[in-house]
């Protein structure tokens, strides 16, 4: 794959992501009652972790150990997979979610691999000892043992922008949700 595909990839993947809930919301047959409970557990869980991430997450400033991170590398990308996976339920479409497989497995392989560089260079033995440690995307029951501390902060959270994720989430579920009212109506 070509570095500027990659690149295209890595810079647009909030936009692809926002892309990709339009094409979901046109193509999503109208859920089930059953399967809309189900998938929006998934869906709250997802951003419950990115939440949680967003509030320790200091970009540039610090490497990100604790809370989520004590127990994955990329607890943002577990949490928008999550989301995702949550919607595609949500849908019942076998192929909305081969898709969201497809595409979310090519932008955030590149992302991760792209942050882990910048990381090694900024946090170099910090994250290499880090990196050893903590899985990259599937969670450790382990934490991460560290002596460097810090505490979540909803203020970091909005600097870290979370709310656009809860106006997708939002948005997606409305639509969802009209879709259901007229089924059942």
């Amino acid at each position: 794959m070509s570095e500027k595909f990659k690149n295209f990839l890595v810079t647009k993947r909030i936009t692809l992501g926002f892309l990709f809930a339009v094409f979901f919301v046109l193509f999503a047959s109208p859920p089930s009652m059953l399967f809309f409970v189900i998938g929006l557990e998934v869906v709250i869980f997802g951003e419950a972790i990115r939440i949680w991430a967003s509030g320790y997450l200091k970009k540039g400033e610090i490497l990100a150990v604790n809370g989520p991170y004590a127990y994955v590398r990329h607890p943002l990308y577990l949490g928008s997979f999550l989301i995702g996976t949550g919607f595609c339920i949500v849908a019942q479409s076998v192929n909305l979610f081969v898709i969201f497989l497809v595409l979310f497995g090519l932008v955030y392989r590149y992302s991760a691999a792209r942050e882990e560089e910048e990381l090694t260079k900024k946090f170099s033995i910090e994250f290499a000892e880090y990196k050893e440690s903590v899985p990259l995307f599937l969670p450790s029951f382990n934490p991460y043992e560290t002596n460097v501390f810090s505490k979540f902060s909803w203020a970091q959270v909005l600097d870290n922008k979370e709310y656009r994720s809860w106006y997708g989430i939002l948005i997606v579920t409305a639509v969802l949700g009209i879709k259901l009212y007229f089924l059942y109506k």
